[in-house]
């Protein structure tokens, strides 16, 4: 299963407050991309995951970011201990989720990801329901 993604997110020049997401809709709008988390206040949505090393961290960065630059909205990366990534993704303009964001985190998990076999193992363990995002042919490179 994939999400429906659409084909560019609002130009952020245009954004106001009422495209604003309450704490309430960030939280339904959430079940679209079960790879992403939404922190505690809900006004990010973060991903992070393990890859199988540096390259294919880069390799996911590099792809995720070419996704960001067309799109004009810009996530935050994080790439620690040579193969943990996080990727966290606001509306900066607003200091909030709008629907860019659900829309963003869409077209970023299009992009493939040669996964640690273990950490994959372990959170489709923990997450049963992320499995097909994770091992689509679309969204993994990585078997068990």
């Amino acid at each position: 299963p994939v999400a429906e993604v659409k084909t560019a997110c609002v130009p952020c020049a245009s954004l106001t407050d009422e495209h604003r997401l309450s704490p309430e809709a960030a939280q339904e709008r959430a079940a679209s991309v079960p790879l992403w988390k939404l922190n505690d206040d809900k006004t990010q949505l973060r991903r992070s995951f393990i890859a199988k090393n540096f390259q294919a961290a880069l390799e996911f960065m590099n792809a995720a970011g070419v996704i960001a630059e067309r799109e004009n909205h810009h996530p935050d990366f994080h790439l620690t201990d040579y193969r943990h990534m996080e990727v966290v993704i606001w509306t900066h303009k607003l200091g909030c989720l709008t629907e860019n964001d659900f829309q963003l985190a869409a077209m970023v998990d299009e992009v493939p990801v040669s996964y640690s076999p273990k950490w994959l193992k372990e959170e489709i363990a923990r997450n049963p329901t992320a499995e097909p995002f994770l091992t689509g042919s679309k969204t993994a490179g990585a078997a068990l």
